[in-house]
């Protein structure tokens, strides 16, 4: 249920005069009056809004939960003692529900996970979902046309055992992150705090000093994050093995819609660019008066973006830029965020960075970020907002299959990556200030660099490291150099040195049903680029573009984006064009 604007709890601004509202409807004549109060309320928030998570379920959603669970764990064993034979369509309708209730679960533990709950309750709520969902899985095995076959009863069940073995891994992995402690001076710091002044501290004497803790912290704890990692990695490849998919990075490039001739078409054409994208860094090596720049000196602010965006703000900004591409985007946002899905308050405990959580059969999201006033925390609104989007779009029919095992991530990368490209985009145009636009260009350039340099990276030390486990483990001193030389060839060998302990800082190395959750953020990149040259030049792109989303997962997304766009992504072309993108921005840069 949607709670009446009048009974959210932001502050209702003063009734605007006439006049005032009258330039508003003049300007923005693509929302109605209703959308005109939200937009007023939110144009009007003095702090960083914080989600209402009332919708979902009754009363406490702790307690609420929990009695969900329980209540699925008892349908779920009434369907296991039917004979699969004896399924009928009102057992595949009742075994459907349970799907979207166990998806929906998972949603509010995910809600959950973001509000500071006890990690144990947390676990135990985790390790019921995964196990119901392995449970779901043996049971469409058994009722699908190949029931008879006991060799596929045993891959699916060896799959739904390593998923549930993989997930107690990432819960693992996840426990030891939370409990990292930093110290600095006579300071302990959380991973997220640390890493935060690192790399975001205006003076530099601190942020050296904190990054070179971390590191020191993260070198110490380094060999129990490679036994996590060895032996996620090894069961994976092992359940392969035995239930005869191949190998983890062609069968991950295919549920991803691609086809091996595209995927690697896209990295041959950003391997050829290199010495083109690499002429920024040496634009900034001029400027800095140094022979090279270390990683550290690079992602750090180099850009002095001193100009501080409020919440409000940069809401607006979005719902702004995204209306030039289609109208129906910024009446999604205004809603999104006056109706309480936004969570932005920071808090000590928060992760920075943020995060979409969808309930499609609510028609809902909730996001949840870091919001510090700083561009980039705008950039991951409007990155979020894209995610909420694409689940908006997506047809909520009953299904037996999970939503993780029909969802392209190189799709939804797309979608998010598109939002927040066109938000800079009208960000820099806007501005006069010559100054301001200079560091607005340089900070795009640097975020840009980061899906084509550093998650390509990020790409060739996972398949390395793949490679090698299949020969045996590797120590947390191997992994590292294997890290390190993949960032060196990634950066084309431009800089002194690189982002040290990358395998140990990023959960997207421990995601259990996403392996190589790297190479779709270049994908979504690099499309969206496409895309916004296409929106450019088409008259109904907005119609296509919700097509495209909507079928997410019926085809595959090099049949998608030819179908609504005609593009070829096998042809070298198209990502040229992209990339040309990309390096319009570093002349531009070097001009101003």
């Amino acid at each position: 249920m949607v709670l009446p604007l009048s009974l959210k709890t932001f502050r209702t601004p003063q009734r605007l005069k006439f006049q005032e509202i009258e330039k508003i409807i003049y300007t923005k004549d693509y929302i109605t009056f209703i959308e005109l109060e939200a937009l007023t309320i939110i144009e009007s928030m003095n702090t960083p809004p914080r989600w209402d998570l009332n919708d979902f379920y009754e009363g406490s959603g702790k307690e609420s939960l929990l009695i969900e669970l329980e209540n699925i764990k008892v349908n779920l064993a009434k369907l296991k003692k039917v004979e699969p034979i004896n399924f009928s369509d009102k057992e595949i309708t009742i075994l459907s529900g349970l799907v979207t209730r166990i998806e929906k679960a998972e949603s509010f533990y995910y809600c959950l996970s973001a509000e500071s709950m006890d990690p144990s309750f947390l676990t135990t709520i985790l390790l019921d979902i995964t196990s119901l969902k392995a449970d779901v899985r043996i049971i469409i095995t058994y009722i699908s046309k190949e029931k008879n076959s006991l060799q596929n009863s045993n891959e699916i069940q060896i799959s739904s055992l390593t998923m549930e073995a993989l997930r107690g891994y990432e819960d693992i992995y996840l426990q030891l992150h939370s409990q990292l402690q930093i110290k600095v001076e006579e300071k302990e710091l959380s991973f997220s705090e640390a890493n935060h002044i690192a790399m975001k501290h205006s003076d530099s004497e601190i942020r050296n000093k904190v990054f070179h803790s971390l590191n020191e912290t993260l070198k110490k704890q380094s060999n129990l994050f490679a036994s996590v990692y060895n032996q996620m990695i090894g069961l994976r490849q092992k359940s392969m093995e035995l239930t005869g998919l191949g190998d983890c990075l062609e069968e991950s490039i295919k549920n991803n819609g691609l086809s091996l001739e595209s995927f690697h078409t896209m990295w041959s054409v950003v391997d050829e660019n290199l010495p083109l994208l690499t002429k920024f860094l040496e634009k900034k090596v001029q400027e800095s008066n140094k022979d090279r720049l270390t990683w550290h000196e690079l992602m750090s602010p180099s850009q002095d973006i001193s100009h501080n965006i409020g919440f409000s703000e940069a809401a607006v900004g979005i719902i702004d830029a995204l209306e030039k591409i289609d109208p129906e985007i910024s009446k999604f946002i205004i809603k999104a965020i006056s109706n309480g899905w936004v969570d932005a308050l920071p808090r000590e405990s928060k992760p920075r960075g943020g995060m979409c959580i969808p309930f499609l059969t609510d028609k809902q999201s909730r996001i949840t970020l870091y919001y510090d006033e700083s561009f980039d925390s705008a950039r991951i609104l409007a990155h979020e907002l894209g995610h909420a989007w694409h689940y908006l779009q997506l047809n909520n029919k009953p299904s037996l299959s999970f939503l993780e095992d029909r969802f392209e991530m190189t799709v939804a990368e797309t979608s998010s990556i598109f939002f927040e490209t066109v938000y800079i985009d009208f960000m820099i145009q806007r501005t006069n200030d010559l100054a301001l636009k200079k560091s607005l260009v340089g900070w795009k350039i640097e975020r840009s660099l980061n899906y084509v340099m550093s998650i390509r990276g990020a790409y060739l030390f996972e398949k390395r490291f793949n490679e090698a486990r299949k020969v045996g483990p590797l120590n947390a001193d191997e992994i590292e150099a294997l890290s390190l030389q993949s960032k060196k060839e990634a950066y084309g060998e431009s800089l002194s040195s690189y982002e040290p302990y990358v395998w140990l800082k990023y959960d997207q190395f421990y995601q259990t049903d996403i392996p190589f959750y790297n190479y779709p953020y270049t994908f979504g990149f690099l499309l969206s680029l496409g895309l916004l040259e296409l929106a450019k030049e088409q008259a109904h792109f907005s119609i296509a573009f919700q097509n495209f989303l909507r079928e997410t997962g019926t085809s595959s997304v090099e049949k998608l984006v030819l179908k609504h766009f005609g593009i070829n992504l096998s042809k070298p072309s198209f990502w040229q064009k992209s990339l040309d993108r990309l390096i319009s921005d570093i002349e531009l840069y070097a001009s101003l």
